[in-house]
């Protein structure tokens, strides 16, 4: 008997910018905290199977969603949680053709799901209700469905070919990862012979907010001083390649950060109030 294989996702990713995509800031417009959990609820839904969450019917999904971010007033909370819903199917965002059966998916959904498949190394079975194709390397892209019968009306798919993993992202990703290595090699030498003073703490901030190729280059450009008689006098070395990082604008600004806990526990508070 063959391993059985775990269609489920351990985790998504949430990205940084999740509360500032033009998707979300819409739906929060839209259908305040309660679109915002729904749609988190519905990942959460999708992922734990697979790609694809089937449902009975919209009212009685809507009362478990409600149930699950709310707890009070959950039968305003349902119609809330049921318009947010047609919204997301409204949008596109959730594939119209399979929620008229009972399904909820997306090609966005589907794509993510692929992409997280392949990272966890997990064997990708798509059989059915499946809003991707295969191109002739076998890899899933996103275009016309094979699935012809799964809607009567015109999928909201793009036509053009999206290759969610390739030998070439591969070889990309490979690339990056040696680019880090010879960074680091030439960091650890030029900290070694005393051409740069970095503690441990600093190179750490620095390679959260410049890139690894400009951050050599600013090493690059302190030794080049250094060796030329010019001293620091006033500044660090850290200090140095912070004022050249941000007067060449390449210093990553702080993102504001967001703990899912706070903001579910705020989120359903606001939702509380809103319903009173």
């Amino acid at each position: 008997m063959g391993r059985k294989v775990k269609k489920g996702l351990d985790y998504f990713p949430l990205y940084h910018d999740f509360f500032t995509s033009k998707k979300i800031k819409a739906l929060r417009r839209a259908h305040g905290s309660v679109g915002i959990l729904t749609y988190l609820n519905l990942l959460c839904k999708v992922y734990d199977r697979g790609y694809f969450y089937r449902f009975d019917g919209i009212d009685e999904l809507a009362m478990d969603i409600a149930e699950e971010i709310a707890n009070a007033q959950l039968r305003a909370t349902a119609t809330g949680v049921t318009e947010t819903i047609n919204y997301l199917v409204g949008q596109g965002i959730l594939d119209e053709g399979l929620f008229k059966r009972g399904i909820i998916s997306g090609v966005a959904l589907q794509e993510q799901y692929v992409i997280s498949s392949y990272k966890a190394k997990r064997k990708i079975e798509m059989d059915v209700f499946c809003l991707l194709q295969k191109n002739e390397e076998g890899v899933y892209v996103s275009g016309s469905t094979p699935e012809k019968n799964i809607s009567s009306e015109e999928m909201p798919i793009s036509t053009e070919e999206i290759p969610i993993y390739t030998e070439e992202s591969t070889q990309r990703e490979r690339r990056r990862e040696n680019k880090i290595k010879d960074f680091f090699s030439f960091l650890s030498i030029a900290r070694e012979q005393g051409q740069i003073v970095l503690s441990n703490k600093e190179v750490d901030i620095l390679i959260k907010k410049i890139s690894e190729e400009d951050l050599q280059h600013y090493v690059e450009a302190i030794i080049a001083c250094e060796s030329d008689g010019k001293k620091f006098k006033k500044k660090s070395h850290f200090q140095a390649i912070v004022d050249m990082a941000k007067e060449d604008d390449k210093y990553d600004k702080p993102q504001k950060s967001y703990d899912l806990d706070d903001f579910f526990e705020a989120a359903i508070s606001k939702t509380m109030e809103d319903l009173k």
